[in-house]
């Protein structure tokens, strides 16, 4: 019985990951952002900050703490890190680059280096209450720069493949603000008018 309440339980969390990442996916792109940005939003709103406080009881059924359950969704998870970070390498064209060297290798190191430096600042700076060993903060310091280094690393290999499958001049992943609905109707006028004129003889 406890081995099928685990299978059970795990595939409904994948089943609920899957279907609330496609949508926040979607929502992101209608708005003119990544999708990996609504996947991100998705997950925080699944954890213990939202609905972990809005429903605990329901959260900690589905989302169980016991090593063997959390173990089966870890598997998986590091199963899709590899497939996708594969993936990314075999859809990336190296030609794009040639033309914005410069560019494409500060954009690259910033989007190491910077996330790292915040990560050994902020174990550097936490209390001793806080860490694992306080005799050790260096070690702890250097573990929270590499991980957020590498998480970063994922997130722009996400992000990054659509830009990079041979169209020239592709940019990295960046921000841009929501449109706002009067940007939208004169963007939408413009195109009326210029497709008119291009249907007059």
């Amino acid at each position: 019985m406890t081995h099928d309440a685990s299978v059970v339980i795990f595939i409904t969390q994948l089943v609920v990951l899957l279907v609330a990442g496609r949508i926040a996916g979607e929502l992101a792109q209608r708005v003119g952002q990544p999708p990996v940005l609504g996947q991100i939003i998705a997950g925080v709103l699944l954890g213990p900050s939202l609905f972990g406080v809005l429903a605990p009881d329901l959260w900690h059924s589905l989302f169980s703490s016991a090593p063997e359950q959390r173990a089966m969704l870890d598997a998986v998870a590091q199963l899709g890190i590899v497939l996708l970070l594969l993936m990314t390498g075999m859809d990336t064209d190296l030609s794009v680059f040639r033309d914005a060297r410069r560019a494409a290798l500060s954009i690259s190191l910033s989007g190491i280096v910077v996330p790292f430096a915040c990560g050994y600042t902020r174990g550097a700076l936490l209390p001793d209450a806080l860490l694992p060993s306080p005799p050790r903060r260096v070690i702890s310091a250097l573990f929270l720069g590499t991980a957020l280094s590498i998480s970063s690393v994922k997130i722009g290999a996400w992000a990054s493949p659509p830009r990079l499958r041979g169209v020239r001049g592709a940019r990295p992943l960046r921000w841009r603000p929501v449109p706002k609905p009067a940007t939208k109707r004169r963007w939408r006028k413009r195109t009326r008018s210029t497709s008119r004129r291009a249907r007059t003889p």
